[in-house]
């Protein structure tokens, strides 16, 4: 699926599958699907060690990056530590693939 309003490099993030889209799950009401979300995002497309990330660094700093903190930000009571504790592992990810000037 493409987007006409996402940069191209954002597009495996994307899904026919309502369930497996990203950015439908990152803002769907119930935690648990953000959760999965975030954690689909790390482990799919940050943590392969076989392929390069195909995001651009762009996407990730001005895109990405603001999606994984909101949670982290934004977690007010013991329910939403999940959502939190996945944002902090997605963003630690994300973080991974920026070069040292982007700090």
């Amino acid at each position: 699926t493409e987007s006409p309003y996402l940069l191209g490099d954002l597009s495996p993030v994307l899904c026919d599958d309502p369930d497996l889209d990203f950015f439908l799950n990152v803002t769907h009401v119930q935690l648990h699907r953000r959760t999965r979300a975030l954690n689909r995002l790390r482990k799919q497309h940050l943590q392969d060690e076989e392929h390069k990330c195909s995001f651009s660094l762009q996407s990730i700093s001005s895109i990405l990056i603001p999606i994984a903190l909101h949670p982290i930000y934004e977690s007010k009571t013991k329910l939403e530590e999940p959502l939190a504790m996945e944002a902090i592992a997605t963003l630690a990810a994300l973080a991974r693939q920026l070069p040292w000037k982007k700090y």
